[in-house]
């Protein structure tokens, strides 16, 4: 039923850390299908840092991670212990790879990875990105109670 890259890579996490895996979805796919989908790894794609190419997996595994390509999702974690990534700034996706669709944001949303690489949350289209809201995910996926 499952290839190998499912079951070794491609496996959903469920837990009252993670925001967003939904019941009804399977409990592995190809890592590409999942596009960000919250509960699985992070994708692997080479981008751009600092002048180097680097795996994206290599930038989301030390500590909580918000990767965005809006500003202002950056600004609203200014005032949390969230490293952010400003992607088309600190990070450089590949045109035919580019973040929207690497992890399934739209132009304007945000996932939070976990220091692990699995993608705790990701905004709803048109969030509007406020501290209030960024506080409440980190509080739910950095101290889950249950």
């Amino acid at each position: 039923m499952y290839g190998n890259l499912a079951m070794e890579l491609g496996q959903l996490t469920r837990s009252g850390a993670i925001l967003g895996a939904d019941a009804a979805l399977p409990p592995a796919a190809h890592p590409r299908d999942w596009a960000g989908q919250p509960g699985t790894r992070a994708p692997h794609v080479w981008v751009r840092h600092r002048g180097n190419s680097v795996s994206s997996i290599d930038l989301l595994t030390e500590d909580f991670v918000l990767l965005t390509a809006d500003p202002r999702w950056c600004a609203a974690a200014a005032h949390l212990q969230l490293k952010t990534l400003l992607v088309g700034a600190d990070v450089i996706f590949p045109a035919e790879q580019p973040f929207r669709d690497s992890f399934g944001t739209g132009d304007d949303g945000a996932v939070i990875v976990r220091p692990d690489g699995i993608i705790a949350w990701r905004s709803a289209p048109a969030a509007i990105p406020e501290a209030m809201l960024l506080r409440t995910v980190m509080e739910k996926i950095a101290l889950p109670h249950g």
